[in-house]
């Protein structure tokens, strides 16, 4: 074999080796059971079961919000809760756009006055009686209801102008097929900051009316 074909191809294999792993990962990690799900063209109308949800409310960019507001939450499993445990990553992470603040969340500000919820799903085996309680005031955790929601998925990084461009897609879509629904947008990503663009997995969430 060519010397000069050796290192290409142990490049390659690595990358490979690398792109099964994040497939593994991305599809064994734990997410929020789908109980029911219909295809309307191109929208998924998805049964989603009833989880916990750990919140976190933060003002700055999409961007910025999500990776400090992840950072705040991050501290919370890890380590930082009444427990000292360390709890289960699950998928996905989602970002919420609001206006109004909850009096309970503590804010992060920038010159940036746009606020985003964000939030991380908290493992099925846990209830609000066993789940550790954050140490910080600033995270609330939250019991989700079983809900209908209608889902956009797309993928790819899901940086702010890529993600509001598929959120005009979406309400194209449900403009199209008559849908009613509520007026707020959840951004949902399940993917780690390392997995590849190609292997990326990303969704708009909006709940049924």
């Amino acid at each position: 074999m060519n010397k000069l074909l050796i290192i290409p191809i142990i490049i390659v294999g690595l990358f490979i080796l690398r792109c099964c792993r994040w497939w593994y990962v991305n599809h064994n990690i734990e997410r929020p059971k789908t109980l029911s799900h219909t295809m309307i063209g191109a929208i998924e109308e998805r049964e989603m079961s009833g989880h916990l949800t750990a919140y976190v409310t933060v003002s700055w960019t999409q961007n910025q919000a999500l990776n400090n507001g992840f950072s705040i939450l991050a501290d919370y499993i890890f380590w930082n809760n009444t427990k000292q445990w360390s709890i289960a990553m699950t998928a996905p992470v989602t970002s919420k756009k609001s206006e109004t603040i909850a009096m309970t969340a503590p804010v992060t500000s920038t010159n940036n006055g746009t606020t985003y919820t964000i939030g991380f799903t908290m493992p099925a085996k846990y209830t609000l009686a066993t789940l550790p309680k954050p140490n910080t005031q600033a995270i609330t955790i939250v019991q989700e209801k079983t809900r209908y929601i209608y889902v956009w998925k797309f993928s790819g990084y899901a940086k702010e102008k890529s993600a509001d461009r598929q959120l005009e897609l979406f309400k194209k879509a449900l403009a199209e097929n008559k849908l009613s629904h509520a007026p707020d947008f959840t951004l949902a990503q399940y993917n780690d900051p390392r997995t590849p663009w190609f292997m990326r997995i990303n969704e708009r969430w909006v709940e049924k009316k």
